[in-house]
């Protein structure tokens, strides 16, 4: 989704102005991209990116290229700094968890371990949409059933027609501000319990397409779209 305006994000006319992260060794290793030095290197980096990700997709080096698609997402999202979301913290957290995941390998250990990543990114997830939740109970506009309103109407994320047609129907604003906050709210208790797991997956799904097509944040609902892959294994 980046590459075609990648110049525009990560080259020396990028429109994210660069300051010195140098505070610390480790500020200044996560906000690499950030040195006018690196300002001709942005191809060079994510071209590791992508081969890193053939070589996991393709199950060669796993921890090594893990860790390379971990390091390289790091210093690319943190260059973007000004546009970066939640969704992309989330991947940044869920791939440091994968970089320890080998399920090529079936012996005792690594199947625990195995287990425990999936456990952590479960419990990520969770939190993702409790305190998303919790955070929105501090406000009026979500217990009043307006928030959909005010979100619907900004234009510089809202589609035209939703505007026009959706935005200013509280037949339609108000039961979806409804259910997004008992949805976010819910879904980390009942989303352990069989029962509950594939209904909320398939209407989590369908909430996330439409904030992707309503509201053109299709990088915040791939991810999370992408994340519900966790659930389908293990109880």
């Amino acid at each position: 989704m980046t590459l075609p305006n990648a110049s525009k994000y990560w080259g020396a006319e990028s429109w994210i102005m660069k300051w010195d992260w140098g505070e610390t060794f480790m500020l200044e290793f996560i906000y690499l991209m950030m040195n006018e030095w690196m300002d001709g290197l942005w191809p060079i980096v994510v071209s590791i990116h992508l081969l890193a990700l053939i070589f996991a997709f393709a199950g060669k080096y796993l921890r090594i290229s893990h860790l390379v698609v971990f390091l390289t997402t790091v210093w690319l999202y943190h260059r973007l700094t000004l546009y970066i979301i939640g969704g992309n913290l989330l991947v940044i957290a869920l791939l440091f968890y994968l970089i320890f995941a080998n399920e090529r390998k079936s012996d005792q250990f690594s199947t625990k371990l195995n287990s425990l990543i999936l456990l952590a990114i479960k419990v990520q997830v969770c939190f993702v949409y409790f305190f998303s939740g919790l955070w929105k109970l501090a406000g009026d506009q979500w217990l009043k059933g307006e928030a959909m309103h005010y979100i619907l109407n900004i234009p510089e994320y809202s589609h035209p027609f939703v505007i026009e047609y959706i935005a200013n129907s509280k037949i339609v604003t108000v039961p979806a501000t409804f259910i997004a906050l008992a949805y976010q709210l819910l879904f980390p208790f009942l989303i352990w319990f069989r029962i509950f797991k594939k209904p909320l997956l398939i209407v989590g799904v369908l909430f996330h397409l439409i904030i992707g097509l309503a509201m053109g944040i299709w990088d915040f609902a791939l991810i999370m779209i992408a994340s519900y892959t966790a659930f389908m294994f293990g109880d």
